[in-house]
């Protein structure tokens, strides 16, 4: 992937660690963002950095989109408009407007639009993938997941009630953990938002919601679960899928699998290797290889955009604040 140049925009935690996986890819690294001190970090680590946006655009074969969620869509107009492909960090976007007619000319220009959904890129959620498109669990009946942590914990030198989560329109536990609905709809199919319902504690001191629970009815009858909050310790990201003829259950922070027949056996546990930090490299990789026009398991533009759909309509049914 030698020679491939990335636009990388928004050089905050996630930025920089696109940008560096990007330079131990082999791509040339063009990096973008309004403060300075973010610039000389990524100079740092042997990245080239411009002061205009526009100047990187125009150099770039594809550009990564890392700033704030509020500006996805209109960095996505800008790119697409130029005819550049593009990844786009979680989630797509924060509303709809137009989104769809700009995803469609995009691909009749043959452009790559991916959206950073990294779970993709998790050993053990792909080996569920395999165990479930094989059939090994029969038929799928309801899946449970469970995205639990401490805002506070995330960012222990930032206060967290100043940044992106805190806020009621574009933080919060349902677009933070868009993770997990990209999940469910990638493992057990395409579906639609059945019932939402968010809370907010009052415990951190923040506007956006920190606990929901959404229902997702999925093709030929499947059901399931999300659970998602800021507040309760200790934390978990798990999630269980059952089946007429079994179960599987994945720890996504020990990275551990289990597939249980429907007499209770054990059939197959295994504890993969790695961290996210590898998951993220290949991640990487994949959206070099996807530029090539190879197939990967990148979150392509239909399934950002169907979990974007399912995201905005939980939000919708909760009340919570629109764009």
């Amino acid at each position: 992937m030698t020679g491939t140049t990335l636009a990388v925009w928004g050089l905050g935690s996630i930025g920089l660690r696109h940008a560096t996986n990007g330079l131990a890819c082999g791509a040339r690294i063009i990096g973008y963002d309004p403060s300075a001190d973010r610039r000389d970090l990524l100079t740092a680590r042997g990245g080239e950095v411009t002061e205009h946006r526009k100047d990187s655009l125009a150099q770039a074969d594809a550009v990564l989109i890392c700033t704030p969620s509020a500006q996805h869509l209109d960095d996505l107009k800008t790119v697409l408009s130029a005819g550049k492909s593009v990844f786009v960090e979680k989630p797509l976007a924060d509303r709809l407007d137009g989104l769809e007619d700009m995803l469609g000319l995009a691909q009749s220009q043959g452009l790559t639009v991916a959206t950073g959904y990294v779970f993709r890129f998790h050993p053990a959620i792909k080996r569920a993938e395999t165990l479930l498109k094989s059939g090994a669990v029969g038929r799928v009946l309801w899946g449970r997941f469970i995205a639990s942590s401490y805002l506070p914990d995330w960012r222990p030198h930032q206060d967290h009630r100043t940044g992106y989560a805190a806020s009621a329109r574009l933080g919060g536990a349902i677009f933070d953990y868009t993770h997990y609905i990209d999940l469910a709809l990638h493992l057990i199919g395409a579906g639609e938002v059945e019932a939402a319902v968010a809370s907010n504690s009052n415990l951190l001191q923040i506007d956006s919601e920190d606990l929901a629970v959404i229902v997702l009815r999925h093709g030929e009858g499947a059901v399931s679960s999300l659970h998602m909050d800021y507040v309760s310790r200790p934390g978990q990201r798990r999630f269980e899928i059952a089946g007429t003829e079994g179960r599987l259950t994945v720890d996504v922070l020990a990275r551990r699998l289990e597939h249980l027949g429907s007499d209770g056996q054990v059939i197959e546990t295994e504890t993969f290797g790695g961290s996210f930090d590898d998951d993220y490299v290949e991640e990487m990789e994949a959206f070099l290889q996807a530029l090539q026009g190879s197939e990967t398991p990148l979150a392509g533009a239909g399934a950002g955009l169907a979990t974007l759909k399912a995201t905005l309509s939980a939000r919708r049914m909760c009340g919570l604040p629109q764009a």
